[in-house]
This record gives structure tokens, C-alpha cells and sequence, in this order.
């Protein structure tokens, strides 16, 4: 499997990066920086997947040009892409227009850090012996960096997305020591049996992802009550690698005044994430529900790492959750908030429906002073 997943993975970066030059960049566009906070606490939790951290910078489009050049060449993967929605989903895409291709380009690229912990069940907090916990999810960490190129399509009603990550798993990524500082700042009890985690192991990994506004349920011209619109957005992709080889899908309605090209707030890995980038304005604030599904073939979270002996769960293949959120931007910010119900992922005696929240919160960088998106 892992020698597949190198070859897929490499046919895939080979075809991203190896087409030909798209339009020239934009005049100089803001940059954005992101924020994204997932945990249980707020339903009162604190465990199995219980905390999740990532910082985002969008640069401004005069900064990291030959980033944004690789972004462009995205225009290749559309072509093929549209093709074979159109073959299989006839009229999911909108028709190919002059204005599928845009100029000023619109191409964008991500630059991230983040850190995702899990642990087994609050009430096995003051266990220290692997027998009494080896039941449940096993103690995890994963820090990580990566790297994302988005290219809109479609006049901005879609976004196709390849994300590269590379980070560590284990003792090394530090999820042990931030969840006891965290615990001991607030005077709660630790966990204690960080000991037993899965062992230190590099990670990379390879994100492809295609979002679109599918169609429009109410518009301007024929508006429900109050003067509202509604959409309905669909999401698909996939992970090759490690911590997570798996694909998922989405789909979700938006109702709101002036809803946004903005495909949703960011999300933490392994779910498909939104977008930091955004449109300012009260007017496209929105509420949305939605429903996913994932199927996984490998999670180190679950299955343990890929060469070393590690704890390990029964992982149930399939996994759906529903959201249910509000976005809301502002003058030069933009607010997110989730609450996200998922579905059992492993078997055994501890398997249960999580649910937590998710946190987005989008600052946009005004491009003068240049200081203030750097």
C-alpha cells in the first residue's frame, strides 16, 4: 500500500506542476491570516479527538510569485476535473466560459502550522498502565506544517485545492506537553498516561480538494422570506499518505442576505477544509448545515504509525458527521463557528459519536502599510 500511495502521490504533484503557465497574477490582492480552534471542551468533553490548533497565512499576491505561479497550473487539473464531474454528474458544473480562466488570475497559495492531539476517555485520565487503556483511542500528537495552492474556477464559484504536509507523530510533536501546560494553567486534572502514546514517526502527506457552488436555491430575483438567498455547496477529495489516506465528501446549504464565493470556514485535517480567504461585509454573513461522509484506509491515530509497533484500535472504515454553523465577516475580519457531530470511528467498549466545535477567525491585511502582512 505504501509503495501505491508514493506512486499516486508522485503522478499527482507531476501533473500539478508540470503544465503550462496560466494568466498573469492580479494586481496586488491582501494577505489574510487564519485561525482555527477545534475541541470538546465547549460540549463539556475531553477526549478522543479533543484538541486541534493551525495558523494560516494567505501572502499577498505580490509576495512568494513562483508559489503562485505553481498555483496557476492548477488550470490543467480544472480542465480534466470539469470533464469528469460533467461525465458523471451531467450539468454539476456550470458551463465553461472566457471567465472560467480569469484575468486578473485569482490563483492563491496557504502557508500553514498546525497541531491536532487525541486521547482515550476522560475517565481513563488517571490511568498509567497500558492494559487499562488499550481499549480505547490511543494517546496521539501530530505537528505539521504545509503548504496549500488554490486556483478558483468557474468565475469564483469553485476552488480546486492540492495541499502538501510534511510533520511528526509521537513524543516529538509535543501534544503531551502542551496538553499538560494547558491542564495545569487552568488547574485541571492531567492525563496520565501520555507514556503510552504512539511512537515518533515523520509524516507526509498529500490533500486534493474541489469545492463548488452547486446552485442556487434562492437568489436576488426570487429571494425567500426576509429577503434571504440559499445555496447548496459540494465538497470532495482525498488524502494520500500519512497520518490519513482516505477520501471524503461533503455537502452543505447556505442561506443568508449576499452569500460569498467563500466556500466556508477552514477546517482542521482530516476534514475538507474551507477557505481563509473572504469577502468583507456584514451582508455576507450566513448560516449553513451540512452533512459529510469519510472513508479511510489508513490513520495513524487509530491504526498506529507506519513502521514502528504501536497501540492501535479496531478503525471502523466509514465514518459521517453533520454541521451546523454561522459565518460571519466583518470590516477586515471574518468569524466562524461549527459544532460538528461525527459518527463512531473505532469499535470496542470507548467507541462513541463525537462532537465538538470548530473555531475560524480570517484577519485581512491590508496592503498598505506593507508592514502589516509581513
Amino acid at each position: 500500500m505504501r509503495g501505491c500511495t508514493s506512486i499516486v502521490a508522485g503522478m499527482l504533484l507531476a501533473a500539478t506542476l508540470g503544465t503550462p503557465h496560466g494568466a498573469a497574477l492580479a494586481a496586488e490582492e491582501p494577505g489574510v491570516f487564519g485561525f482555527q480552534w477545534e475541541n470538546d471542551a465547549f460540549q463539556f468533553g475531553d477526549d478522543h479527538y479533543t484538541n486541534g490548533l493551525r495558523f494560516a497565512y494567505v501572502p499577498r499576491t505580490n509576495q512568494l510569485a513562483w508559489l503562485h505561479t505553481q498555483a496557476r497550473k492548477l488550470a490543467a487539473v480544472d480542465r480534466h476535473m470539469q470533464a469528469l464531474e460533467e461525465r458523471f454528474f451531467p450539468g454539476s458544473g456550470r458551463a465553461r466560459t472566457a471567465s472560467d480562466n480569469p484575468s486578473p488570475d485569482r490563483s492563491r497559495v496557504t502557508l500553514l502550522l498546525g497541531q491536532s492531539m487525541f486521547t482515550p476517555n476522560k475517565m481513563l485520565r488517571d490511568e498509567t498502565g497500558y492494559a487499562a487503556i488499550a481499549a480505547d483511542r490511543p494517546y496521539a500528537g501530530w505537528l505539521y506544517g504545509g503548504l496549500a495552492l488554490h486556483r478558483p474556477f468557474n468565475d469564483n464559484h469553485g476552488l480546486t485545492t492540492v495541499e502538501f504536509d510534511v510533520g511528526v507523530v509521537g513524543p516529538k510533536s509535543f501534544a503531551a506537553d502542551v496538553q499538560t501546560w494547558w491542564h495545569n494553567v487552568n488547574g485541571w486534572a492531567p492525563f496520565l498516561g501520555w507514556e503510552h502514546q504512539i511512537p515518533t514517526e515523520p509524516t507526509l502527506q498529500l490533500s486534493f480538494r474541489r469545492s463548488q457552488i452547486l446552485t442556487q436555491l434562492a437568489t436576488a430575483a426570487a429571494p425567500a422570506p426576509l429577503g434571504l438567498t440559499s445555496d447548496v455547496l459540494w465538497d470532495y477529495g482525498f488524502s494520500l499518505g500519512s497520518p490519513h489516506t482516505m477520501a471524503a465528501a461533503n455537502m452543505r446549504i447556505r442561506v443568508g442576505l449576499d452569500l460569498p464565493n467563500d466556500f466556508g470556514p477552514a477546517r482542521i485535517r482530516p476534514a475538507i477544509s474551507g477557505y481563509d480567504v473572504f469577502e468583507t461585509g456584514l451582508r455576507h454573513a450566513y448560516a449553513f448545515v451540512g452533512v459529510g461522509a469519510q472513508a479511510t484506509l489508513y490513520d495513524a491515530f487509530l491504526d498506529g504509525t507506519l513502521f514502528h509497533d504501536s497501540p492501535r484500535v479496531s478503525k471502523r472504515p466509514g465514518v459521517v458527521e453533520a454541521q451546523l454553523g454561522v459565518v460571519v465577516p466583518l470590516k477586515v475580519v471574518r468569524v466562524g463557528a461549527t459544532v460538528v457531530r461525527r459518527s463512531r470511528e473505532f469499535d470496542g467498549p470507548w467507541g462513541e459519536v463525537e462532537e465538538f466545535w470548530s473555531l475560524s477567525f480570517s484577519l485581512l491585511c491590508a496592503a498598505q502599510p506593507k508592514v502589516a502582512c509581513y
